[in-house]
């Protein structure tokens, strides 16, 4: 009965504890998010930590979402609500794995460049909406049209 209840202890102080929920994306999402089996998408991440928030033992401290290095490709914008901040004691914090290079973005590589004379290239979008900011080897570009030469 001691063992029982002791291991009982253990499960439940390990559960109030801080949890932290890891994301790669080189993860899988069906992973339990683990920093050697990470999720994939930060949006799993971000259900998962409200799942936690949601059952019935509280977290004690905060939870925390880590970014494993690499480049987060978004298909669908990253919204944030009440339910993902968790409380003054229990914080949800969103943070980059230590010495982690981590961008999150929103873009659409653009292939198919065809030369059309000089320095000016064109590329057909699959897009409904206009184009705002090009990038070319991490640099912003100058589109066709603007008084800035390309």
């Amino acid at each position: 009965m001691k063992i029982t209840l002791s291991i009982l202890a253990i499960l439940l102080a390990f559960s109030l504890s801080a949890k932290e929920l890891w994301v790669s994306p080189l993860g899988n999402d069906n992973n339990p998010g683990t920093e050697s089996r990470p999720f994939k998408s930060i949006q799993s991440a971000q259900f998962k930590a409200r799942q936690l928030r949601a059952a019935n033992a509280p977290i004690k401290d905060e939870i925390k979402i880590i970014l494993k290095e690499g480049t987060y490709m978004l298909a669908t914008p990253l919204v944030f609500g009440v339910e993902d901040s968790g409380s003054p004691e229990s914080p949800t914090v969103i943070t980059a794995a230590k010495d982690a290079k981590v961008v999150i973005s929103g873009g659409v590589p653009v292939t198919g460049w065809q030369r059309v004379e000089g320095n000016v290239y064109k590329a057909q979008l699959d897009r409904d909406s206009k184009l705002r900011t090009l990038f070319v080897n991490g640099k912003r570009a100058h589109m066709a049209g603007t008084d800035v030469p390309v």
